[in-house]
């Protein structure tokens, strides 16, 4: 993977083939709040991480490369837990007015089968709900769109439609399983280097790093046609081994002034840095590998020893 791959943020769905309701799922009386779920949680594909945002509310951030922000909630119906997600508010207001406006936010509905220890989502399979509406088209309220259904059915409708069919495997699509990210290192592994200060630059692409404070780099990231982002990040070292560690949410660092956030969205394997800087994205698993961390009491699995390592891009020096 390229870094240019981690770049450019814009709103992502949370899934795939999701079923878009205008209400929601839940009422004030069925909301319910796990503090166990608050965290960063992952997979291959994304990470996802749930912060507290009170009443009954979590902020949820979605990054796969690409970021997208919502607001999520906890519903209880009798003995099953679904995930309520809609689009945050702030990432509404920073869209270009004009397509603002001809955009409808909706709601999207997961099925929760576990939290603890790992989290295992399974969305609502629209093709599922679809034929059970072909049968019975009274069964719920709903329009059918080109991008497919779309519920109109009340609150209570949908909780009723829950309640009758929530139990149903078939109603839900494959599962999600997202193991929680745990710190692979201390502050007293975070490190500072002037050789990584500068610009450089491989194949059209640059990389800007400064100082942003003590312990901490600001990073541009550039492509050929000038498309750019920014993200903090920390020189982590253990032994002869070099990370950055990537933090595309720059809120991560206002959490607390006084400690340093642990857990990146992205680590970068350094294997030189001077004259030239050689970068790799590594996954979590890699990570901890290297920093002679054992994951295997977080439930991780082991990273796959055999899976080929893709090479280091080569930036050079300019300016």
């Amino acid at each position: 993977m390229k870094i240019k791959q981690l770049a450019c943020f814009v709103l992502v769905a949370a899934c795939g083939g999701c079923l878009y309701s205008l209400h929601p799922l839940y009422t004030q009386d069925t909301l319910v709040f796990r503090d166990e779920l608050v965290g960063k949680w992952s997979d291959e594909d994304a990470i996802w991480e749930f912060r507290d945002a009170e009443d009954m509310e979590y902020e949820l951030r979605v990054f796969d490369g690409k970021e997208g922000r919502f607001s999520a909630h906890l519903v209880q119906l009798d003995d099953m837990l679904f995930l309520d997600i809609y689009p945050a508010e702030e990432t509404l207001e920073e869209m270009q007015s004009f397509s603002a406006m001809h955009l409808l936010p909706s709601h999207t509905f997961m099925k929760v089968e576990q939290i603890e220890p790992k989290l295992i989502l399974r969305a609502i399979d629209a093709g599922e709900v679809g034929n059970l509406l072909e049968e019975d088209p009274n069964l719920l309220k709903h329009e059918e769109i080109d991008n497919g259904l779309v519920l109109t059915a009340s609150t209570e409708a949908l909780q009723g439609f829950m309640l009758a069919f929530g139990h149903d495997e078939d109603l839900f699509g494959d599962a999600t399983e997202l193991t929680r990210q745990v710190p692979l290192y201390g502050e007293e592994n975070v490190t500072f280097a002037d050789s990584l200060l500068g610009r450089w630059e491989e194949e059209g692409e640059t990389v800007d790093i400064t100082l942003e404070d003590e312990f901490t780099y600001r990073i541009t990231h550039a492509e050929e046609d000038g498309t750019e982002c920014r993200c903090l990040a920390n020189l982590v070292q253990a032994g002869q081994t070099r990370l950055l560690a990537l933090f595309f949410d720059e809120s991560a660092f206002d959490d607390d002034p006084n400690e340093l956030p642990l857990v990146p969205d992205v680590f970068l394997l350094i294997g030189q840095m001077e004259p030239e800087l050689l970068l790799r994205p590594i996954e979590y698993d890699t990570a901890a590998e290297l920093l002679g961390v054992d994951l295997a009491s977080h439930e991780e699995e082991a990273a796959d020893e055999n899976e080929e390592a893709e090479p280091f891009q080569v930036f050079q020096r300019i300016g």
